[in-house]
């Protein structure tokens, strides 16, 4: 039976066509839709499969052969051959499309106010998991363990990978407040100064106008009955108290001032797969320098995981200046007391704002204070 999906017409030309007939039937070559066109030439369908056969024959025989056309499964192969480029550019972008999942190409953070993104991204990197690198060394338990473990301020935090994004949600710590121990005591979360204790339950530790520090215990989960009997229980309390958010800076007296000679070193790769490709021999050989640093996609759309990394080298010359506090000392206060004010959460309200300055043998330290009032 004649397979439909892959044959041939084929022309054969020459003398004593008969002995072709023969020569096929000998080796078992099936011969279809048979046109005689004259005593010496002859158009006839064959398997794709008795093509070579039925061309040894035609050698032998000194028949001449030609392939008119094809149909079927051999026609879209023939047509398919002339357009190899097509066929491997297709199973080039089917492959880099499957091993373009295994990679993160974005880190995505939502719910922090006082935290900066760059912290978290950090935690992150530290971890294994950046921008252009795989998702095999991805753990999202240990990804937020560590987040938690490392940002105090946070109090829940999920990571999950979506596509080649990573995308992490936390929530920060909304107030400052004193918490519920296990042992049903009343904890001061955080430094604090008591204004007024109103004990519901438990037993007052301290009072107003008592500093707490952080940990200490305000109010005990225990409270005597009238025949002097300790009875355990779980302490509640309404406490007023000021608390205060902190930044600080170090001024050093005697500074490096760094200028750059002219001369600078530029170093540059590709990132492939995880592989370093070097684009330029040349190795940084400054003892002091500064260094520049940009990273860019090579392909657009950021399709393939190929990333190009250039560092530029400045040489510079490092000399000791001694630094004027008196005259920056205005400036370094008002960004320590701007960076207090962004840890304190939305929902209190900054009362003022203070400085202390600590000068040491080699330094001046500038703490600057948010003070804000808190009902636990």
């Amino acid at each position: 039976m004649k397979n439909k999906m892959l044959f041939q017409r084929i022309k054969i030309s020459g003398v004593n066509l008969n002995r072709l007939y023969k020569e096929c039937q000998k080796n078992n070559i099936s011969l279809f839709d048979i046109n005689r066109i004259d005593y010496k030439n002859i158009e006839i369908d064959i398997d794709k499969k008795d093509l070579t056969k039925v061309k040894q024959i035609c050698k032998e025989q000194n028949y001449s052969i030609d392939t008119l056309k094809s149909f079927g499964l051999v026609k879209i192969f023939n047509q398919l051959k002339s357009r190899i480029g097509i066929i491997v550019g297709c199973f080039v972008f089917i492959f880099l499309a499957i091993l373009n999942s295994f990679f993160v190409w974005d880190i995505r953070v939502y719910g922090n106010s006082r935290i900066e993104k760059s912290q978290i991204i950090s935690i992150l990197n530290k971890q294994g998991i950046k921008v252009g690198k795989t998702f095999a060394k991805f753990d999202s338990n240990l990804l937020e363990n560590s987040i938690l473990n490392q940002l105090d301020d946070i109090s829940l935090c999920s990571v999950v990978k979506k596509g080649n994004c990573i995308i992490i949600n936390i929530k920060e710590k909304l107030e400052a407040s004193a918490e519920v121990s296990a042992s049903n005591d009343v904890v001061a979360e955080q430094n604090m100064t008591i204004k007024s204790i109103n004990v519901i339950q438990g037993t007052a530790l301290k009072k107003a106008g008592d500093s707490v520090k952080k940990g200490e215990i305000i109010v005990a989960g225990y409270f005597e009955d009238i025949n002097g009997t300790r009875r355990e229980c779980k302490a509640n309390a309404v406490v007023s108290a000021t608390t205060w958010f902190t930044s600080t800076e170090t001024y050093q007296k005697i500074a490096d001032k760094k200028t750059r000679t002219g001369k600078r070193c530029v170093e540059s790769y590709f990132s492939i797969f995880g592989l370093k490709l070097p684009i330029s021999n040349k190795h940084n050989s400054f003892k002091n320098f500064d260094v520049e640093e940009s990273e860019s996609f090579v392909f657009v759309n950021n399709f393939l995981p190929v990333i190009k990394t250039t560092k530029t080298y400045f040489e510079v010359e490092v000399t000791p200046v001694k630094q004027d506090f008196e005259k920056d000392k205005e400036s370094i206060v008002q960004r320590c007391k701007q960076n207090a004010i962004k840890f304190v959460p939305q929902n209190l309200k900054v009362e003022r704002t203070f400085e202390t300055i600590t000068e040491t043998e080699d330094a001046f330290v500038v703490t600057a204070y948010a003070e804000v009032n808190i009902t636990i």
